[in-house]
């Protein structure tokens, strides 16, 4: 596996190293950017000219992570070069709730018995957030990915498969061969506080009532905070979720908007009847979740290798001028032979604990899924 590393300065891409490797060679390039440098640009276009034949896979973020700097640039890029590996990459543009099905189309149109890892990206504002319960794969195949950012504005987010992009398209890349070794891993740091509480009403990804009361003053009982200061104060106090009492697995849900009635929409869709508790955590333990999860996977070899890290905006909240220190330990951990990639996000996707367990929606988590390539 060959790694080749670029930036956007001055209306165009440039290599950050150069490596041997034969443009037609190239596999697969992952793009992260600002909303609107990716939005404004056409990245697809302007990495043709370099590498004609490859798969590239664009989204807008909440913030870019190359090595270990955050926003040095205002896109990054990462392209892959396989030496016995090989991609196969789909997409759908999604204008209704019907998710479910059509990521499930995409997901049966790219599985063989070859198929090792699926990525998944798709819009970081969306109504639909337990769709990925449902999802069936036909042998032992790791999930992770995450879902785009517009730096904090909570608007809209952009993804984009070659020359195909818009607000609501998912995209899903298949990595197949023998030769590739695979592992992800997820922390979060965040711990519950507070009385258990219900969710009285509710639809889709909009809370309008907990405990028969009016969501929004959770918020403002506890955090003694107004509406103008919301969401992103709140971002450091999300929702536990657990869809009941018997329910041994929580999920967290990120508040992303107040809206005009004072119902709050969350970054996914939450059940009514399901139990739930705010959250809060420090720089301490979000810096050791990093850690955490960094050390359940560790180098595999002493091959280059390619590390892709999906990190919740929240926790860049939190961290604020530690964030950089967030990528430097994974980055310790994992050596100097890996390439570190990623971004932050408004939605991450990886297993609750075993890497074949079904992947599951997440929040105020830090996912890093390492390839390598033998």
């Amino acid at each position: 596996m060959i790694i080749e590393k670029l930036a956007f300065t001055d209306t165009k891409w440039q290599k950050l190293e150069q490596n041997i490797i034969e443009k037609n060679s190239v596999d697969l390039i992952f793009v992260f950017g600002d909303i609107d440098n990716v939005e404004r640009y056409n990245h697809y276009k302007l990495l043709q000219e370099f590498y004609p034949k490859a798969h590239i896979v664009i989204s807008s973020t909440a913030g870019n992570i190359l090595d270990t700097s955050i926003d040095t640039y205002s896109a990054v890029a990462t392209a892959i070069s396989f030496k016995n590996a090989y991609v196969k990459v789909s997409s759908l543009e999604i204008q209704n709730n019907n998710t479910q099905n059509k990521i499930q189309d995409c997901l049966d149109s790219l599985q063989n018995d070859e198929l090792k890892h699926l990525f998944l990206f798709g819009p970081g504002i969306h109504k639909e957030g337990n769709f990925l319960d449902s999802l069936t794969i036909k042998h032992e195949v790791s999930i992770s990915g995450g879902f785009g950012g517009d730096s904090f504005r909570f608007d809209h987010t952009y993804q984009q498969y070659n020359n195909n992009g818009s607000q609501n398209t998912f995209i899903v890349v298949g990595l197949y061969g023998s030769s590739l070794h695979i592992e992800t891993s997820s922390e979060t740091g965040w711990q519950e506080f507070g009385s258990q509480r219900v969710i009285t009403k509710a639809k889709n990804n909009i809370v309008y009532e907990i405990d028969n009361q009016a969501a929004i003053e959770l918020y403002r009982r506890y955090l003694g905070t107004k509406n103008n200061n919301l969401p992103k104060h709140a971002l450091r106090f999300p929702l536990s979720i657990k869809d009941d009492q018997k329910d041994k697995k929580r999920v967290i849900r990120a508040l992303m908007k107040v809206n005009q009635d004072e119902s709050l929409t969350f970054s996914s869709a939450i059940q009514e009847g399901s139990i739930v508790k705010l959250m809060k955590t420090n720089v301490h333990n979000t810096l050791d979740s990093a850690f955490l999860a960094a050390k359940k996977i560790r180098p595999f070899n002493t091959n280059r290798s390619l590390t892709l890290i999906v990190s919740c905006c929240a926790r860049r909240n939190v961290l604020k001028q530690f964030s950089e220190e967030e990528v430097e330990i994974i980055q310790d951990i994992l050596t100097s032979k890996t390439q570190i990639i990623g971004f932050y996000s408004y939605g991450e996707i990886a297993p609750l604990q075993n890497k074949y367990e079904k992947s599951r929606l997440k929040n105020h988590t830090i996912t890093i899924t390492t390839i390598y390539e033998e």
